[in-house]
């Protein structure tokens, strides 16, 4: 009942951004959770913020395996591709 109500108001894709952002540190671990944050999921793409430009270059190799350990705990494509930007504040 709860499925068809969401489906209805089309909120999948909001209520599949909430859950990545508030489970990204148990999906890529404490390390990067660190020094890392999802900031929105646009359709596949997921933009994260970083701490550093060291940090970005750090997951720039890794985000083949940032994909699938998102889709991984998610289980299917939920991600294909990563957006990095680095945290000015």
């Amino acid at each position: 009942m709860l499925n068809g109500f969401v489906a209805s108001r089309s909120w999948q894709s909001r209520l599949r951004q909430a859950d990545v952002l508030k489970r990204w540190p148990e999906v890529v671990g404490p390390a990067v959770a660190d020094h890392s944050r999802p900031v929105k999921l646009l359709g596949d793409v997921l933009v994260i913020s970083v701490d550093s430009s060291a940090w970005a270059t750090q997951l720039t190799y890794m985000t083949t395996t940032l994909c699938a350990q998102v889709n991984e705990a998610f289980g299917g494509p939920v991600v294909s591709r990563i957006h990095l930007q680095v945290d000015t504040r």
